[in-house]
């Protein structure tokens, strides 16, 4: 992940803060913090994002582990279409 979109986050953070009435001192400790990046990977795990086309990813995603020996752990298909997996 690319520090702009961790800002743009961090923005987007600080103007519901400010909107719902939040101490200028809160907002000024939160952006005074660095904000870590990813460090830690998990090896073999992955997120695979299908296109937006896919209508019901939750079945498309056992489909492709099935004899692959990868395992489904999460199913996604409302911000995205897709599932998290370890995959050999």
């Amino acid at each position: 992940m690319s520090k702009a979109p961790v800002k743009n986050w961090f923005c987007r953070f600080a103007a519901v803060v400010l909107l719902a009435g939040g101490s200028g001192d809160i907002l000024a400790q939160a952006l005074s913090r660095p904000v870590a990046a990813a460090s830690a990977t998990l090896p073999g795990r992955y997120i695979v994002v299908f296109r937006d086309n896919v209508r019901d990813p939750g079945p498309r995603a056992d489909v492709l582990m099935q004899g692959s020996g990868g395992q489904v752990h999460f199913r996604y298909a409302n911000a995205l279409r897709g599932f998290a997996a370890t995959i050999p």
